[in-house]
């Protein structure tokens, strides 16, 4: 039997939790806090013209920003590449033409091979793909089409030089091969077993697996009201299908969410979030699973229960703790199982030589009340507000499964995104190390913990805008990513006042030591 707190209890608990980390934040943006090591910084004109500017780490190649003009000229819009340097140098610049049908309705995804950085664009059933080289070696390619299946795009990813292209279809879920160099394409129907209805099968993930030449398609399959299937379907660049395993726990539960690893060709890791609550409307998570299986076999699944992690509940105040664990402590006496319920985003899986490092940051929507007048008459309404974050955990499985470490970072944020993004990065570069850290408005937050779990050192630093002292922040937003090695970049907007010279308005990309 299990006991589920509702969400009546759970929004009055991060309300209570945010009432103190208001004025914990309050205290930190005093004058003491430290200012993060600037390696290099550069700065764009934010009234340049462009808009939609995003910056993506390729290691020491350096970085890819992004941008696309703000209006439309003849018909298209200009969509520009720039390769900045290690030292924050600016290179290369690519631009390409494209159609105003691909502008601001249209769909889009960026993301990395080994060669080129790739930029999918897609309207209803035609495309346009711009692959930008990441060195002197390799040419920039742009080649465009049609991909022949009408559908939703649910996800994509590159695999040698096919994109490949995840689409829930009235036919069920199809894969949609295209080669980036020339926009040749073929689609592969993913076969479903007798009795299931395509209506009932969706597409939770597709995920390269380069290091054996395969990409994984995770399958959610409604059986009925209270049973929810997963499986894990693999193809080849070729469109062939490889394999197949039935992931669902032999336990009553749900996977959520769902990553996959590949040691080898016959070794497979999952892990993600899980529920109990068979419910098709569930998607909040109460805890961590592990799963193994070879080519074609699940061996096992192993869960971790939020309330189970040792740091779990590190982002609340120690009397809220001390509640919930007496809580905890008199279900397991009763034989029941406490649980919370968490929306929760998952990370990608960090293989190790030793193990598995999993991070998932826990979020809730926020709203606010407004009024308004209907023929002089008051009238109320709920305004969605974004997403605020409440804290990440990293979990460390080894390579049996089990649980060796947790740890915990809260988090607050203070620009709500609009939609679910990942804000943390962790680093396990420095040995026996692992670092979780992310930025918010113009701090940056880290915690650095030893392969124990053990806590070393906990830091916050306020961001540099230009090494001229006569300049001060005004406002910033942040994103704070890995770069590589003992490196950060952070970027984002910020509005700067200079004595005498009043304000301007920047893009800026900062390199940083942290």
């Amino acid at each position: 039997m299990k006991k589920n707190f509702s969400n009546s209890r759970l929004r009055f608990l991060l309300l209570a939790v945010f009432v103190i980390a208001n004025a914990t934040i309050a205290i930190a943006q005093s004058n003491a806090i430290p200012q993060a090591q600037n390696v290099a910084r550069q700065e764009f004109d934010a009234k340049d013209g462009y808009v939609n500017e995003q910056v993506y780490q390729m290691g020491e190649d350096g970085l890819m920003m992004t941008s696309r003009s703000n209006k439309a000229e003849d018909g298209e819009f200009e969509y520009k590449y720039s390769i900045i340097g290690t030292n924050l140098s600016e290179g290369k610049e690519v631009s390409f033409a494209v159609s105003k049908k691909f502008g601001l309705s249209s769909a889009g995804y960026s993301f990395l091979s080994a060669t080129h950085f790739h930029r999918f664009l897609y309207n209803r059933n035609e495309f346009i793909i711009h692959s930008i080289a990441r060195n002197a070696n390799a040419k920039n390619v742009e080649v465009g089409g049609e991909f022949g299946v009408s559908g939703f795009v649910t996800g994509i990813t590159v695999l040698q030089d096919q994109l490949v292209l995840a689409v829930k279809t009235k036919a069920g879920p199809t894969l949609v091969f295209i080669n980036w160099k020339s926009g040749e394409s073929f689609h592969e129907n993913i076969p479903l077993a007798s009795g299931d209805k395509p209506k009932g099968v969706s597409i939770l993930a597709i995920q390269e697996m380069s290091n054996i030449g395969e990409l994984a398609v995770i399958l959610g399959i409604r059986k009925s009201k209270t049973l929810f299937k997963r499986w894990s379907v693999r193809y080849n660049a070729a469109g062939n299908k490889m394999g197949e395993v039935d992931i669902t726990p032999s336990e009553a539960s749900v996977l959520i969410d769902v990553k996959i690893s590949a040691v080898s060709k016959t070794k497979f890791i999952y892990s993600g979030t899980y529920s109990k609550l068979l419910s098709s409307r569930s998607i909040t998570a109460q805890g961590f699973f592990f799963s193994e299986s070879d080519a074609s076999t699940l061996k096992y699944t192993k869960f971790n229960n939020f309330l189970d992690l040792n740091n779990f509940l590190d982002f609340l105040p120690a009397k809220k703790q001390a509640r919930i664990e007496k809580r905890q402590e008199r279900a397991a006496e009763e034989g029941r199982e406490l649980s919370y319920n968490y929306l929760m985003t998952v990370h990608p899986i960090v293989s190790t030589t030793d193990g598995y490092f999993l991070v998932g940051e826990a979020f809730y929507p926020e709203y606010h009340t407004e009024t308004y007048y209907v023929n002089g008459k008051p009238q109320t309404r709920r305004v969605f507000d974004g997403y605020q974050y409440t804290h990440a955990i990293v979990v460390k499985f080894d390579i049996n499964g089990e649980r060796k470490m947790d740890q915990c970072l809260p988090m607050r944020l203070i620009d709500l995104p609009m939609t679910v993004v990942q804000n943390i990065s962790l680093n396990v570069s420095v040995p026996n190390q692992i670092t979780l850290s992310y930025a918010n408005d113009r701090y940056l937050v880290s915690k650095t913990f030893n392969a124990a779990g053990g806590e070393i050192e906990k830091k916050q630093f306020e961001m540099l805008g230009s090494s001229n002292e006569d300049e001060k922040i005004r406002n910033s937003t942040a994103t704070l990513r890995h770069w590589y090695g003992p490196y950060f970049i952070a970027y984002g907007f910020q509005t700067i006042k200079s004595v005498g010279s009043g304000k301007r308005r920047v893009f800026y990309i900062n390199k940083m030591q942290i």
